[in-house]
């Protein structure tokens, strides 16, 4: 049984699936789109630049509105300015429109982050990255299941089958309603850290620097690996459903760092966890394919675990700035590191897959680094706080 406490971050979670599935709806209609409309490869890549810019780069600013005006109110409307302008993606009648619909998607997603990620760990103390890890497991299962969920609707009813996709963000919305109106009125009860904001300012600016550069080995992982075994004969809808297990396994991996990092300490469990992936990455593309799958569900169960303990540090760091530190570490940091992919194909075009892959893994060497400068309070084991779990 869950205690109250969870009943917030359990709908706000829930929300997080629904819109980071629309924000992963993009990539399957791509293909669709472009034959309907006959746009070319810069037509098709200047929308994935616009939700990019608009969802990621832009979570800082809202995350700044959102402290200062305490817009606690918004999540509906985050939810329903993506929801509907990509379940009517469909009906649009031109390029420039579609643009405008998958900018005003990007921005409900903008809104979204930031908000949930203060939201769902409010009236938390030691558990605070296992509320994160439920919250951002929510994005993650909307982001692995949206694309087969897409392909399969518009197969069936064509791509005017999407609009039935708004239905169950709508029901979200009404849902979200049903926060208790006492964890919407304050984001946290306590402040962690007391030090000036000038030092917790410049540690979030190497916090995001962290988030960066892992981010660009994840989002390369995720874009190249598939494209490897396609390369070495592996059927597309198979390597496509390896993809959705690497992306489940960084869900459940998640989880996993959220009861790990108490334990072990944040800083010292982001060092542990950047090493063990410089361990496995290379491991994966010289096994045999039997073991190959084995050894990619446990790269994704680390490459993708400590994505909620950074944005805890990063609130812990801005306890009264918590939604622009979220913005800066869950949508700018994690845009940087979607940047930094095109620079991994462009080595994937000159040297091939793995050796690309394998000289972009070396940037987590510059992450431990900074890791350990990042000054941080760290606890050494759990406290236990009562009523939050049972």
């Amino acid at each position: 049984m869950l205690q109250t406490k969870w009943g917030g971050t359990l709908l706000v979670s829930g929300g997080h699936f629904w819109v980071d599935f629309y924000v992963n709806m993009l990539p399957p209609l791509l293909p669709f789109i472009g034959i309907l409309w006959g746009l070319n490869n810069t037509q098709l890549a200047l929308a994935v630049t616009v939700q990019t810019i608009t969802a990621n780069f832009l979570q800082p600013v809202f995350g700044y509105l959102i402290d200062k005006a305490k817009w606690n109110w918004s999540l509906g409307l985050a939810l329903a300015a993506i929801a509907i302008p990509m379940s009517l993606l469909a009906y649009v009648q031109n390029y420039p429109l579609f643009l405008f619909l998958v900018a005003l998607g990007g921005l409900g997603s903008a809104l979204y982050h930031p908000l949930g990620a203060t939201k769902a760990v409010e009236g938390a103390n030691s558990h605070k990255a296992i509320k994160m890890s439920v919250y951002s497991a929510g994005g993650n299962f909307g982001f692995a299941f949206a694309p087969a969920i897409t392909a399969l609707i518009v197969a069936k009813w064509g791509l005017n089958g999407l609009v039935y996709l708004v239905i169950p963000g709508l029901i979200w919305i009404m849902l979200l309603r049903l926060i208790p109106k006492s964890e919407s009125e304050k984001i946290y009860e306590e402040p962690v850290y007391c030090a000036n904001d000038g030092r917790n300012y410049r540690s979030l600016w190497m916090l995001s620097g962290i988030v960066g550069l892992r981010s660009w080995l994840v989002t390369a992982t995720t874009t190249f690996i598939p494209l490897w075994l396609v390369a070495q004969g592996t059927d597309e809808k198979q390597a496509g459903l390896v993809l959705t297990y690497y992306l489940l396994a960084g869900t459940l991996g998640g989880f996993l760092c959220g009861y790990i990092c108490p334990l072990l300490g944040k800083k010292k469990t982001l060092a542990v966890y950047f090493l063990l992936t410089l361990v496995v990455l290379p491991l994966y593309f010289y096994v045999s394919p039997p073991l190959r799958n084995w050894v990619l569900v446990i790269l994704g169960l680390i490459i993708h675990g400590t994505g909620p303990v950074t944005v805890v540090i990063g609130q812990e760091l801005l306890p009264e700035r918590a939604g622009l530190a979220s913005g800066m570490t869950m949508g700018f940091a994690f845009g940087l590191g979607g940047i930094g992919t095109s620079l991994t194909g462009m080595l994937a075009d000159k040297m091939g897959y793995i050796p690309a892959l394998l000289m972009t893994a070396l940037l987590l060497i510059p992450a431990l680094i900074l890791t350990g400068f990042l000054k941080l309070s760290e606890t050494s084991a759990v406290k236990k706080e009562e009523g939050v779990l049972l």
